[in-house]
């Protein structure tokens, strides 16, 4: 099946899209200068700090593993498949920074 657009409304979409481009573009080049983080980097190392804190000693973290399981399955993902990611991803941690579960 083919779809047929207008070619008007096909040329304001693809100006929307390049425009779209260059602003996004244009604002990693200023956080890049500023050298601020984005929200992805500030997730990354909040998720490197939990899992270094629950490496060192599961109960320094309390909740949180639940807490972040809870919101995963508010998002639509398995609460056991989140559960069992976040173990896998401490024992790698474990694993690689050569640390024991205190």
């Amino acid at each position: 099946m083919t779809d047929f657009y207008d070619p008007a409304e096909l040329r304001r979409f693809r100006a929307r899209r390049k425009a779209q481009r260059v602003y996004s573009d244009a604002y990693r080049d200023k956080l890049k200068a500023q050298k601020a983080p984005d929200r992805d980097d500030v997730a990354a190392a909040a998720l490197r700090v939990f899992l270094a804190l629950a490496a060192q000693d599961t109960k320094s973290v309390g909740k949180q593993p639940g807490l972040i399981a809870s919101d995963l399955q508010r998002a639509g993902f398995d609460r056991a498949e989140a559960v069992a990611k976040l173990r896998a991803m401490v024992r790698r941690t474990i694993i690689k920074n050569g640390v024991g579960e205190g």
